[in-house]
């Protein structure tokens, strides 16, 4: 819907941006040809609201609209719950760390906030998520855990840090997650393994060393984040499945 996100009201690109009596027509005559489908994206389509207005008169296309979602603000939510036919797509870069590094200090929170205001009002939106080689390794976790739906799951990782990340990743998945590691006092420790135990935690994030002598029963998966620093405890992770049901 525009060209750049930056210098948006220079007159010079101003004179470039269609105007909104431009992008109605090619909305009607879409619709005239029997389009169902209009992918906005490019630039950022949140910051012409004329466009989106346009758009959302065309209930019959479906609109998904690839954001930053740093835009949307309450005059947007209620333009969202009138026109359903318009269905933003937000970009995010993984965990909070890799967000916020990316794109700027707090930018992982506000898009949180956005994204719960948009399921509190019943609103449909996607996620964009940006896969790189530094988040690649929490994507391919949560596509196991989706793919196999394991009732019991360890995710092992080498550093409290990377627990501690990943445990944040997954709960901003909704996933239903905890986590032991050593700088965790001995007694939240065991009130999480208790938890897991019976099975009002499903994932369960730990590093080796504080998950070491615990003993559960029909887990269902190990996940190793994390390639183990010592062959010992490549054995003790696997062994894990092996002395349950797999």
């Amino acid at each position: 819907a525009n060209h750049s996100c930056m210098d948006i009201c220079s007159n010079n690109l101003s004179d470039r941006l269609m105007t909104e009596k431009n992008w109605g027509d090619i909305f009607t005559q879409s619709e005239e040809l029997g389009i169902e489908f209009i992918l906005l994206a490019g630039g950022e389509p949140f910051i012409r609201k004329d466009v989106l207005l346009q758009a959302g008169n065309h209930s019959n296309i479906i609109f998904p609209i690839f954001t930053n979602g740093t835009k949307i603000d309450e005059s947007y939510i209620k333009l969202l719950e009138q026109k359903r036919n318009l269905i933003p797509v937000i970009s995010i870069e993984g965990h909070k760390e890799t967000t916020d590094k990316r794109r700027g200090e707090g930018i992982y929170e506000k898009l949180e906030e956005v994204m719960k205001r948009l399921n509190n009002n019943g609103i449909l939106f996607g996620a964009s998520v940006t896969v790189t080689k530094n988040n690649m390794k929490d994507e391919v976790t949560t596509r196991v855990i989706d793919l196999y739906k394991p009732e019991k799951l360890i995710v092992f990782c080498n550093t409290k840090k990377k627990v501690d990340q990943l445990h944040d990743y997954l709960k901003s998945k909704k996933y239903n997650v905890d986590v032991i590691h050593g700088d965790i006092k001995q007694d939240q420790r065991d009130r999480t393994i208790k938890k897991f135990k019976k099975g009002d935690v499903k994932i369960l994030i730990a590093t080796d060393v504080a998950a070491r002598g615990i003993d559960i029963a029909n887990l269902d998966l190990v996940i190793n984040y994390d390639i183990p620093q010592e062959n010992e405890y490549y054995v003790h992770r696997i062994g894990r499945t092996g002395r349950n049901k797999n």
